[in-house]
């Protein structure tokens, strides 16, 4: 809809008493809104137009009136856009030295920007393709849209795309953790005539690609895993969200070896080499405390046994998953002992220094297991966090920390 009549706006004068001004040759576009739509449209701001053979002066008399417009589309008779007046450029034009009396009765053309011209009512994201290299620079740019007849119907910037893309990845984090979190929970805590579990996870963002895992898919059978896929935020938790929905439907009876082999395959032909998961995966039998696992390229793997905390030496170390496909697998083997705890953990903990500059140790988790094996598992968590973040101080968490303990 295009309003030709004249804009009046408010404004008070020193007296405190209300006077309009009488807009001279400024003229709105009034949009058809569309908020749950994608059209491009939705994140238009600026909505005045002047008339291509309208005067300067004029046009600079209304600007000074409203401080909220940053750019105007002139318009020829058919009110179709032929440029743009991007307003602090003619306001830095008119503040030089006699600015305002070498272009006061010149037309707005002779101000005029050139500008690229979109339909209303194109997908935004498409959009956003083809601008990609504009929304990198530090200056706005600013873009008309215009009906299917060709007629003026707003102005969009780099800026109001920046907002609009900011607001969707937002929300997308937001959905991601949801389904993550129903996924990697922030903590589990199993307790059997046979064992103790405990794992949890800590994300440096609001999702990551840490990951843990525990089942029991046959009486006093477990299968018990923990991972770090390659890379931080929204695309390495969408790789550890496929990891825990085929580990939640697969049938271990198969083999934890099949299972890996699946999955293997699945990650590289899915992702490629954009994403590879370091992990160890096992199988826990709780009647006789054999297990077997195999360890794909992570080795944080330690025994806790009289008092004292010692590697686990790996004899098979695979590559980590998603690097080769169609590839067999090597295993190892281990028994644990009545009181003895197996650790498992991803290399956040390792890789986060405090303001000192110096990392964080093993030493201060075994200490902390060794001191309170024997107490609530939960108490055992939060005495963790509560470490690994004092000892961080002001420096931020550098990565996703993953923790499993099971006592034997």
């Amino acid at each position: 809809m295009i309003i030709k009549k004249k804009i009046e706006y408010d404004d008070k004068s020193e007296s405190g008493n209300n006077r309009k001004h009488l807009i001279k040759v400024l003229k709105r576009y009034v949009p058809e809104r569309d908020p749950a739509g994608r059209k491009i449209s939705r994140i238009a701001t600026q909505f005045y137009y002047v008339r291509h053979d309208e005067r300067i002066e004029d046009l600079a008399d209304d600007i000074k009136e409203n401080d909220t417009i940053r750019a105007i589309c002139i318009v020829d008779k058919a009110n179709k856009p032929i440029g743009a007046i991007i307003v602090n450029d003619l306001l830095n034009l008119l503040s030089r030295p006699y600015g305002r009396d070498v272009l006061r009765n010149h037309p707005v053309t002779e101000v005029k920007q050139q500008v690229q011209i979109f339909l209303y009512d194109r997908n935004i994201l498409s959009v956003a393709e083809l601008i990609y290299r504009a929304m990198k620079a530090v200056k706005t740019t600013y873009y008309c849209l215009v009906k299917h007849d060709g007629t003026f119907a707003g102005i969009f910037s780099t800026r109001n795309m920046l907002v609009y893309l900011s607001e969707m990845t937002r929300k997308d984090i937001i959905l991601a953790k949801t389904v993550q979190g129903n996924i990697v929970k922030d903590h589990e805590c199993i307790e059997t005539s046979g064992f103790k579990f405990l794992g949890f996870v800590c994300m440096a963002k609001e999702v990551g690609g840490d990951f843990y895992y525990i089942k029991e898919y046959e009486k006093k059978k477990w299968i018990i895993a923990i991972c770090d896929v390659s890379g931080k935020g929204v695309a390495a938790a969408l790789v550890t969200s496929v990891i825990g929905g085929m580990m939640n439907i697969f049938d271990y009876s198969k083999g934890l070896d099949f299972f890996i082999s699946k999955l293997n395959d699945y990650i590289y032909h899915t992702f490629g080499l954009d994403r590879f998961v370091t992990g160890i995966f096992l199988h826990f039998d709780e009647d006789k405390g054999n297990i077997t696992f195999y360890d794909f390229g992570h080795s944080y793997m330690y025994i806790l046994k009289d008092n004292s905390l010692t590697t686990i030496k790996n004899k098979e170390v695979n590559l980590p998953l998603g690097i080769l496909a169609n590839t067999a697998f090597r295993e190892n083997q281990i028994s644990l002992k009545k009181g003895e705890c197996l650790l498992l953990l991803t290399d956040g903990f390792f890789d986060q220094t405090n303001d000192s500059k110096k990392a964080y140790s093993l030493r201060r988790i075994a200490a902390l297991v060794k001191k309170m094996k024997d107490e609530p598992l939960l108490k055992l968590k939060t005495s963790i966090m509560n470490d690994f973040h004092r000892y961080r101080e002001s420096q931020p968490q550098i990565d996703d920390v993953t923790f499993v303990m099971l006592k034997f």
